[in-house]
Formats: C-alpha cells, structure tokens, sequence
C-alpha cells in the first residue's frame, strides 16, 4: 500500500514537474525579448533624433562608416560577454590590444603581414589562456588577475615601442581595416559579422554553450553535472584574448600603425555593450544578440554626438547614464527571472 502511494506521489510530481517547465522556459526567454525590444527602440529613437539634427546622418557612407568603426567593439563585446555569461569578466582587452598592436606592426615589418597577423592572434590567445589558468585552475578572482594583466601588457607594449607608435607598415595590411571591400561592404564589417554568427551558432546549439550559461547560473551545480568547469573557463578566456587581438589588428590595420595606446578604455566599453545588451551581472542569463545591439546602440550615439559637433566629455556622460539604467534593470530583471 506504501509502494502504491509513493509511486503516485513520485507521478503526480513528475507531472507537476512537466507542467512548470513550459512556464519556467518561457521567463528567459520574455527577459530576452524585452531587453532586446527595449534596445531596439532606443536605437530607432536615436537614429531618428540624429536624422534630424543632421541630415548627412543618413548617408549610406555614414552607415558604411559606423559599420566599420562598430567591428573592433562588436569583436570585443563578444568576448566580454562570453565571459560574463560564465560569471566573470576580462579587465584585459585593453592591455592585449596595446600589445598585440605593437607585436604585429614589428612582425609585420619583419616576416610579412600574413604571419605577422598569425603572431598576433596567437599572442591574444596565449594570454587569454594565462588568464583562464590563474583564474580557473589556482581560483583567482578574475578582477584582480585580468586588471594585473591589463597593467602588464600596457606596460610591455611601451617598453617594445618606447612609447612612440610603430610606422612605415605596408599598404597591404591597411587593406584589411581601411581600405578595404567585399560587396561594398567593409571587410572589418564582415570579419565582425561572421565572428558572430559563428559565436551565435556555438552558444546556442553546442555542447560548449550549454556549459557557460550553466556554470555561469550555478557554478557548483554544473560540477556537480559533469562539467569540467576549468576548461571551459579557461577556454573562454582564450576566446576573449583571441578576439581583442583580431579587433587590435583591425583597429591598427585602419589606423596604419602600430601603437601601445591602443585600446585604452576598450575594457569599460566591452562591459558597457553586454550590460546594455541584457546579459546579467551575475552571469548564466542573456543573449549575443542583444550585446550587439548593445554595440550598435553605442557606436551610433558616438556617430550622431559627432556629426552634431557634441564635445567627446558628453559622449562620456551619456555612455555612463545608459550603463547605469541598464545595470539597474539587469539587477531589478534578475531575480524575477529566477522565480
């Protein structure tokens, strides 16, 4: 009699089970939908404000143009989120694209622009993965390792240069970031384009992906799962040091130069791009697709400040009102999402 009552209590639970998680899908998925929507508008209220405080806004150059200037953030928002997703964060984009500048510019000069730029991903993806070592194998904060290696690839990229930039680069690599078009479109834009698709594909229908919003909802949950939580971080702090080196060829292809400044403050922006995107401080909760609207929504706010001849201090002002209205919704969204 015991067996029977336990055996229709386990039902009634499984069925009970079967009932809510329809519901509980349903939540991130609205979260999404919303922050993406929310963005969306922001964007479309902005493109017609900038439209007509300045007509040449609507110039397809002037898209073309913040195509390109939107490929090196898109790149590292990217990677910033993929971390964030995990429940971490890489302080040292910034550093990596000083360096990776100054690296490739001298290897390019020296070896030829092929593997000068091979040199230079493998050298963003080497310190990505000292920074998932420190940080996965040995528990290191994050913050405190990625800020420490922001400070040394800074610092190592002016002690390689002197503090002067690295000129006289060939015209074949300016092609790449600058001067250079598939089907009328810049190729930074569509290296940029393809980077997300790929990321797109990889976090939502891989095994990969599967395993960063679940160790970034609960990390001892997902060990306890299986998941093999040192590798994944580690991994994923190698895709975010491979990125910042591609976005820092790029930006020093358009610019023709090698240059150990570069970057600065690429770290803050990253994070301003994933926050506005709707990925969730805490991690485990959010989409790439948002984040890249995130990145789309601050490069054409720089784009309009400009063409209306707005000073670059209100640009600072209004990035930092955005991040802030955005950090409170993820904090004030997030644990509804949980419920």
């Amino acid at each position: 009699m015991s067996l029977d009552a336990n055996r229709n209590n386990s039902v009634q639970a499984t069925k009970n089970n079967q009932t809510q998680t329809p519901e509980a899908s349903k939540k991130p998925l609205r979260f999404f939908i919303t922050q993406e929507i929310g963005v969306g508008a922001s964007l479309c209220v902005l493109i017609g404000i900038f439209s007509l405080l300045q007509p040449l806004f609507w110039d397809r150059g002037n898209f073309l143009n913040i195509s390109r200037q939107a490929a090196e953030p898109a790149l590292l928002a990217m990677g910033q989120a993929v971390a964030m997703l995990a429940g971490g964060f890489d302080l040292s984009i910034g550093g990596i694209m000083g360096l990776t500048s100054a690296v490739v510019a001298y290897a390019v000069l020296s070896v030829g622009v092929i593997p000068g730029m091979v040199i230079g991903v493998l050298l963003g993806t080497f310190i990505g993965f000292i920074n998932g070592t420190l940080i996965a194998r040995y528990r290191l904060p994050p913050f405190i390792v990625t800020l420490g290696m922001l400070s040394l690839c800074r610092g190592l990229a002016y002690i390689i240069t002197g503090g002067l930039p690295v000129l006289n680069l060939p015209e074949e690599f300016s092609y790449l970031g600058s001067t250079g078009y598939v089907g009328g479109l810049p190729i930074a834009t569509i290296i940029a384009v393809v980077i997300f698709c790929i990321f797109y594909t990889v976090l939502t229908r891989s095994k990969f992906g599967y395993d960063v919003y679940s160790i970034g909802g609960n990390e001892s949950a997902a060990r306890l799962a299986g998941i093999n939580v040192a590798r994944i971080r580690t991994l994923i702090y190698m895709i975010s040091g491979s990125l910042a080196s591609i976005a820092s060829i790029l930006l020093s292809s358009r610019v023709s130069s090698g240059q150990p400044s570069l970057g600065d403050g690429a770290e803050l922006l990253s994070v301003a791009a994933v926050i506005i995107g709707g990925v969730r401080l805490r991690g485990g909760q959010g989409s790439l697709f948002g984040v890249m609207l995130g990145v789309a929504l601050l490069a054409i706010l720089a784009n309009g400040l400009n063409l209306i001849n707005m000073s670059s201090y209100v640009q600072l002002v209004a990035v930092g009102l955005i991040v802030m209205v955005a950090s409170v919704g993820s904090v004030i969204r997030g644990p509804r999402s949980e419920e």
